[in-house]
């Protein structure tokens, strides 16, 4: 799928993951404060939903993602699996 990409897609992805990767610690912090209980309880969907709702941090405080854009993504990604996992 990656390869499938435009150039400018694959950028902003990869753009995404460096992000999150550097400012995991931090990251992390941001939503632990505002969500309950996270990280998510151990189930089939959490590894993606801490995944998805990491990659909507990095783009709300570091990348300058309008806002709606970045919330739209994030709800999206997590309305693909199976089972539709809670949005936090």
């Amino acid at each position: 799928y990656y390869q499938s990409l435009e150039p400018r897609d694959r950028s902003f992805a990869r753009l995404l993951v460096a992000t999150v990767e550097r400012r995991l610690g931090q990251i992390d912090k941001v939503l632990k404060c505002c969500i309950e209980k996270y990280p998510p309880k151990k189930g089939k969907h959490s590894h993606i939903i801490q995944a998805t709702l990491r990659i909507g941090v990095a783009q709300l405080l570091f990348l300058q993602t309008p806002p709606f854009a970045a919330n739209k993504e994030t709800v999206q990604v997590l309305r693909m699996y199976p089972n539709n996992p809670p949005v936090p």
